[in-house]
């Protein structure tokens, strides 16, 4: 106590970086606000993922190159493998062999898909957070400090009223 008024604890701000795309970090980085007594959190950058990884369908089984190697599992299996390949940074996309061969041609059809996947796993992750305890709120929104044009303009269609 300072002249008989108790201290304040000072603003605490958790930061982390480079999730690249892992749902597993990026629920680390919500769960840290509690582990940390965090005020405020604060995702730094490089949160889409590095690339894309087709799955399609063959025969009863799920196929795609994993880490340079080809993996076919069972399609009761496909939650642990789309895990798998998120884990390490990537988008499980299922595609027919038709869709795989125009996205190693046309490259704009590859960032289309990939823009996509980060979509739909920030629009996931979105719905994570306001299903859970840690919603914005009052006038409070999320910062987009830092992070490169596409990546903007891709978070303020999410989070952003359209003005």
């Amino acid at each position: 106590m300072f002249f008989g008024r108790p201290k304040k604890r000072a603003l605490r701000v958790f930061f982390a970086t480079d999730i690249h795309g892992s749902d597993r970090c990026f629920r680390k980085f919500l769960a840290a606000a509690d582990s940390y007594e965090a005020d405020v959190l604060v995702l730094g950058g490089d949160i889409a993922g590095k690339g894309l990884v087709p799955i399609r369908r063959e025969n009863g089984n799920l196929v795609a190159r994993v880490r340079g190697e080809p993996v076919a599992v069972p399609r009761a299996e496909e939650q642990r493998l789309r895990a798998e390949i998120n884990r390490m940074g990537f988008y499980s996309v299922l595609s027919d062999a038709e869709d795989i061969e125009r996205m190693e041609r046309d490259q704009a059809h590859l960032d289309r898909a990939f823009q996509r996947a980060i979509i739909e796993q920030i629009e996931g992750w979105c719905d994570a957070f306001a299903g859970g305890e840690r919603t914005l709120g009052g006038d409070a929104r999320p910062d987009f400090a830092g992070a490169n044009r596409r990546a903007v303009t891709i978070a303020e269609r999410l989070f952003l009223p359209s003005r």
